[in-house]
């Protein structure tokens, strides 16, 4: 009974295989077509033009024989125009890819986003990319190219500056010469003949308004009063006292208790600031420059100065990793701006509002046509929306606006008279890639960016799970004198001496700046020593690495304290802390920005992978891998003859 079982079972394994075995692979309708989809199929012929024309061909090849860089020159079936892939998989992947950029176009047609109003006018200003001045150029090449008589003659010219150079030598020096400097002088005569031959008509009147009214100035002056107040704003001066390290906000405590101890007894706020504050301003009583308006502090100072009088002190308070004591020294209150210092700021306005309702009520008439050709108002606005308000003012006047408008009429007409050679074989590729890019964006930020919603709850959670390695890591602010050790015997032992006379200077009780100033090698003497930077321990796994020497020395150091001579690396090293923080977590409303950012870039890897499953789902591609090897064969045979002059080798793309 036993060996029927298996007799059973080998009889399945075996019938399995064999079904298995002889299960078709789909076979292509066609010897050429190496894949199929959802209304379309692709050639062999279709992928190697795609290859060619949009793989970034010119990253992936080498300089060419004939041609040096200039592929554009090259014949098709030149090695350095052939791009041959080394698999099936590089095949199937570019295949892919294909396909996706055929199904972005029929999501683009399906939605009808070529017919948005805003799209249109983006892609309209497509062939604004290529350079327009080099398509004139080029379609002009034979007059700004520079004959072989006109070179010899300027090599006569200037045969000093050659020093005896031969002609053959700087001949093609000359020759680039003169031809930048028949471009420059071709331009401007070329658009003047332009002009002279176009048929143009001009109504740029219809941009112009009047200017306005002393009663319109004041009238929107009067609605909008609100936006020309001046919010209250204060000068300070105050006494910082940082937090320190572990344990030491008793100290700060302390200390700032202290300040205020003196202040309440009469001592100068200048002189108690010059003693015991920390902040960048002590050394200047305090005084903190500039004014201080609304918002730009924090709650908590606003709390506790901006309701204090002038010549009132606050009380101790804490704000971030600091307490502060604050005097009030000058005090504005909200002052409502008179309608002559904002003059221009409403001028301004106003014109915008007329000129807003004027072009409006004008945009379907034309500024300008040219061979029956119109651009009109609403076209203009298109373009002036584009503008950035700093561009704007350069043309608030009308007579700007006239410039402007010639501006565009003369590349109107630059554009007709080189329309053949801006929609030529070379230039259709390059706005199509440009296009596909424009449409493939407008995809990714409805289909991707949009879709994306980052909620406090997983910003949250996700910080809660990576909470320890969003704290701020300890970070110490120190003087130094450093020397350099030097390579040889002598070098190092001179240097040794060097340090040890700072260090006993030092030890003596000699003020460490001055002791830098003299004996310290690094760019910080000059300033008594003082790096101003944070340095931070542990802010990444590689920067410890490479400077936890350094940090093992300067952290084990209390405020104020002079660590003994070191070496680090290449040089001698005291180094005194003057001011040091303990590593500290980082709350949640802190974090928060860079967990969100961080959860969005995950979520948008994940939808842009998802989105592009989708469309090769819709697709239903169907790619056939017999015929992706006969191509790869026929390529590799292609290149055979290559393989012995290496110098001609193509690069293949991966």
């Amino acid at each position: 009974m036993l060996f029927y079982q298996r007799l059973s079972v080998i009889i399945t394994l075996v019938i399995f295989v064999v079904i298995t075995g002889c299960a078709k692979k789909p076979e292509a309708p066609r010897p050429e077509v190496v894949a199929t989809y959802v209304g379309g199929e692709v050639t062999k012929q279709e992928l190697r033009s795609y290859i060619n024309d949009y793989a970034q061909k010119s990253s992936n090849h080498d300089v060419c024989d004939k041609h040096g860089w200039k592929h554009d020159k090259c014949e098709k079936d030149e090695a350095c125009e052939s791009h041959p892939l080394s698999s099936v998989d590089a095949y199937r992947m570019l295949t892919k890819t294909f396909i996706l950029n055929k199904m972005i176009e029929r999501w683009v047609k399906e939605k009808g986003v070529a017919r948005r109003k805003t799209v249109k006018h983006g892609l309209k200003h497509l062939a604004d990319d290529i350079n327009l001045d080099t398509i004139v150029a080029k379609k002009h090449e034979d007059k700004l190219e520079p004959d072989r008589i006109e070179i010899q003659q300027y090599y006569e010219e200037h045969r000093d500056e050659y020093q005896g150079q031969a002609f053959d030598e700087v001949e093609g020096e000359i020759k680039g010469i003169l031809a930048a400097r028949n471009q420059e002088t071709f331009i401007p005569e070329y658009i003047e003949q332009l002009k002279k031959n176009a048929v143009v008509s001009k109504n740029y009147d219809l941009l112009k308004v009047e200017a306005p009214a002393e009663r319109e100035l004041r009238n929107y002056y009067g609605t909008h009063r609100e936006e020309f107040i001046e919010p209250l704003k204060i000068k300070i001066s105050q006494i910082q006292v940082n937090i320190g390290g572990r344990g030491s906000e008793k100290e700060a405590i302390e200390k700032a208790q202290k300040a205020m101890a003196q202040l309440r007894s009469g001592e100068k706020f200048e002189k108690v600031a010059s003693e015991y504050s920390d902040g960048f301003n002590a050394q200047n009583g305090g005084r903190v420059p500039g004014y201080i308006k609304k918002g730009d502090r924090s709650n908590v100072f606003e709390e506790n100065v901006f309701s204090l009088f002038p010549k009132e002190m606050s009380k101790v308070f804490k704000e971030g990793q600091s307490y502060y004591i604050v005097k009030l020294t000058e005090r504005q209150k909200d002052r409502q701006k008179a309608l002559a210092e904002v003059m221009a700021e409403v001028k301004t306005s106003v014109i915008e509002e007329k000129q807003k309702k004027k072009w409006e009520l004008n945009k379907f008439e034309a500024l300008f046509s040219m061979h029956g050709k119109r651009f009109t108002v609403e076209e203009f606005m298109e373009e002036w929306e584009e503008f950035s308000p700093g561009q704007r003012r350069q043309f608030t006047s009308f007579k700007a606006k006239e410039n402007l408008l010639d501006q565009m009429l003369v590349k109107e007409l630059m554009l007709e008279d080189v329309e053949d050679e801006l929609v030529d074989s070379e230039n259709k590729k390059e706005l199509s890639q440009m296009k596909n890019r424009i449409l493939s964006q407008i995809l990714h930020k409805e289909e991707v960016d949009e879709k994306i919603e980052i909620t406090d709850d997983a910003a949250r959670e996700l910080y809660e799970k990576y909470k320890y390695e969003l704290r701020e890591p300890a970070k110490a602010k120190i003087s130094l004198v450093r020397i350099s050790k030097g390579f040889s015997d002598d070098e190092q032992d001179s240097a040794r001496k060097k340090i040890d006379e700072a260090e006993a200077k030092l030890t003596s009780g000699e003020d460490f700046a001055k002791v830098a100033q003299e004996y310290s090698e690094d760019w910080t003497a000059s300033q008594g020593g003082r790096l101003d930077q944070w340095i931070y321990e542990g802010a990444s796994y590689l920067g410890e690495a490479l400077e936890h020497g350094l940090h093992r020395y300067i952290f084990r150091l209390d405020r104020g304290e002079v660590s003994d001579v070191f070496k680090f690396k290449d040089d001698f090293f005291i180094v005194r802390m003057d001011e040091k923080q303990e590593p500290r977590q980082q709350t949640f409303e802190e974090a928060k920005p860079y967990v969100k950012e961080m959860l969005s870039s995950v979520r948008h890897e994940e939808r842009a992978y998802e989105l592009q499953n989708e469309l090769l789902e819709k697709s239903k591609l169907v790619v056939y891998d017999h015929v992706l090897s006969a191509m790869l064969r026929e390529e590799k045979e292609h290149h055979k003859k290559f393989d012995e002059k290496p110098e001609r080798r193509t690069h293949g793309f991966f």
